[in-house]
Order: structure tokens, then C-alpha cells, then sequence
């Protein structure tokens, strides 16, 4: 009797045709079972891209290939398309690049030395989810994985963001989500040795502190906080430190009331014109980047910037539920770490080509 393993496909649009290892096989909208060993996946239709990857079926193991086929366009060219979602159920969208300007002006009030000001571009579109990172979709990786609790509050709550993972777990759960979609992984790993790939691949990673700060500033226009350009917070715009949360920290925002102590749901308060959900509040978000000062003086047009090379900790935007004050607020406020935290988790990214 063949050994066999489940493997699921569903792909947009539903009527796509879907070929297995060069023969037909119906619809692409379907289960199948398959030998375990590698299996060539064709999914086409006329107007679109095909797609094709490989995926060897594993006994025991559903695997799903998740796939929105690229339109062409009347030159023949593809099309991405502006929303996917991928294996896990994640919703990620398209932001094409632009130029702008990393950092804050010197006099700004809270800004700290850390966020001088760069010319940067990128010229590349790339996909970032528009969720943070789920305990529920971080167990599909690591099964004992466990948030925590801070007072007595659960920080393990399901639809709620995954904290207390280091950017090393952080990383690994990229490169599985990868392998679970076929896709070059981003990251090498070598032992207890994590490094980002360059260039950037084209499997999920953190998002690259300029797309960070691009998708979290800059659309629909500049801005300096997540709800606009002023305080006080605005009713809703987030969970921030506030005062359900007294118990918790040192210092909290009078008046600001959000109803969540310690973490939200991923998907709770409005998103951000591209449909991002807490870039500020909720979680701290760990970055592709190594975390590095730039000089005062630098002067040039940055393309595409990776961060340095090497280094001790790596980059974390965005404020969280402890943070409350005018520094932590601002969208360009900058942190820095190693280690794991109660307030820091991660979303994910991708090139799409």
C-alpha cells in the first residue's frame, strides 16, 4: 500500500485548472492524496500567470497550498494582486515602494538621538500582513510554545498577539511558514545562528525597518502618531498603556481608557489606510534589521536599505500596551533588543517576486 499524504488546494479564482506532475486533475479548488515523495503542483488559467511549485506530501501532516494567480495584463505582463491569503489564513497586503524620510527632526518633541533623519527609497513592492502574528498561528509552529501571564491576565489567549519570542523564533517561524508554501526560505540557520539572506528571498521574513516605517507613516500621508498628527490619543486609536492597565506599569495615560490591561485581539481597532492593524499599540513588533545608529551626517539617497550586516540586538518598532509616553507614541520611535518580551511580537513579510 503507498504511503500518502493530505494536501489541500485552494486558489483564486475557484474554476483555476490545477495539473498534477503534468496531468490534469480537475479544478484546483480540492483535497488530495498523495504519494510522499516531491510532487510537481501546476495551477493555470487563461488571463493569469501559471503557478507552479513543488511539495513532497507528508503521512499524518496536512499541507495546504494557498494561491491567488496574477492577472496579466493586455501586454501579457503579470498583475499582483493587491490582497493574498497564504497557508495559515493570514491576509497580506501589496504596498508598492516610494521614497521618503526615515527619522524625526531634531526639535520634535519625545524624539530620541537614535532617529536622525535618512533619504531613503524603495523600489521594490513587497506584501506585510496586516495582522500581528497570532498565539493560535505561532502553536501551528511550535506547539508548546506558551505567552504567558502578566498580573492575572493571560497573554495566551488565542486570536491575541504571540509575545515572549525571541527574533530568532521569530525568524524559524518564517522560514516554516516558507516551507510550508515551497518557498526559499529567508533566513539561514546554523545552530542557534540566525542571519538574514542577501539579498532577500522571496519566502516571508520581518518586514525591513523601511517598509515598517513606510507602511506605518506614510499613507495615506505623512503622519507622526498612529491616529494622526497631535495628542491627546484619540478615542479607540489603539491599546496603549491605559488606565485599565495602572496595575501593570509604571506610568499610564490619564483619561485614555481601551479596555484591554495587557494585550488585544490582532484584529482589534481600526486599521491604517492600507489595512494594517496595530502598527502602533497592541504589540511591539520585531524587525528584519540589526539595530544600528546612524550618523547626523549622512547624506545620500539609501535604496532599498537592509540594515548592517551584523550585529548584538535587532530593531523593534511600534509602541505597545505598556507604553504611554510621547517618545513611544510617535510612529518613528525606535527600540532595540535580544531578548524576548511580554509586550513584543512580530507580523510577517515577502517580496513577491
Amino acid at each position: 500500500t503507498a504511503i500518502e499524504g493530505e494536501v489541500e488546494i485552494r486558489a483564486r479564482p475557484s474554476d483555476a485548472e490545477l495539473l498534477v506532475n503534468g496531468e490534469e486533475a480537475g479544478r484546483a479548488d480540492q483535497i488530495l492524496k498523495l504519494p510522499v515523495v516531491p510532487q510537481t503542483i501546476e495551477i493555470r488559467k487563461e488571463g493569469y500567470e501559471t503557478y507552479r511549485t513543488t511539495i513532497t506530501p507528508r503521512p499524518g501532516v496536512p499541507q495546504t497550498i494557498r494561491i491567488d494567480l496574477m492577472a496579466r495584463d493586455n501586454g501579457g505582463s503579470a498583475v499582483l494582486p493587491p490582497i493574498f491569503t497564504n497557508s495559515q489564513g493570514q491576509t497580506l497586503v501589496l504596498v508598492e515602494g516610494g521614497r521618503f524620510q526615515m527619522g524625526a527632526p531634531r526639535r520634535e518633541p519625545g524624539r530620541r538621538a537614535n532617529e536622525t533623519i535618512r533619504e531613503v527609497e524603495l523600489t521594490r513592492a513587497f506584501y506585510i500582513s496586516t495582522r500581528e502574528v497570532s498565539n493560535r498561528e505561532f502553536r501551528q509552529f511550535k506547539e508548546d510554545h506558551r505567552s504567558g501571564i502578566v498580573g492575572n491576565y493571560s497573554l495566551d489567549i488565542d486570536g491575541h498577539p504571540v509575545v515572549r519570542v525571541s527574533w530568532e523564533d521569530a525568524a524559524r517561524y518564517c522560514n516554516w511558514l516558507s516551507g510550508q508554501e515551497s518557498l526559499s526560505p529567508a533566513y539561514a540557520v546554523a545552530g542557534r545562528r540566525v542571519i538574514g539572506l542577501r539579498p532577500p528571498t522571496t519566502g516571508y521574513r520581518l518586514p525591513l525597518e523601511a517598509e515598517w516605517a513606510w507602511a506605518a507613516r506614510y499613507h495615506p500621508g505623512p503622519r507622526k502618531y498612529s491616529w494622526g498628527n497631535s495628542l491627546p490619543v484619540l478615542p479607540g486609536s489603539g491599546n496603549y498603556a491605559d488606565v485599565s492597565a495602572r496595575s501593570l506599569v509604571s506610568r499610564s495615560l490619564a483619561g485614555y481608557e481601551d479596555s484591554f490591561p495587557a494585550t488585544a485581539p490582532v484584529d482589534d481597532f481600526p486599521p491604517n489606510a492600507l489595512g494594517l492593524y496595530n502598527m502602533g499599540g497592541n504589540v511591539a513588533e520585531w524587525i528584519h534589521d540589526f539595530y544600528s545608529i546612524f550618523p547626523a551626517t549622512a547624506s545620500g539617497l539609501e535604496l532599498d536599505p537592509l540594515g548592517p550586516e551584523e550585529g548584538e540586538f535587532h530593531v523593534i518598532r511600534g509602541s505597545s500596551w505598556m507604553d504611554s509616553s510621547v517618545s513611544e507614541l510617535r510612529l518613528t520611535y525606535r527600540d532595540y533588543g535580544k531578548d524576548s518580551r511580554p509586550d513584543l511580537g512580530f507580523r510577517i513579510a515577502r517580496y513577491p517576486e
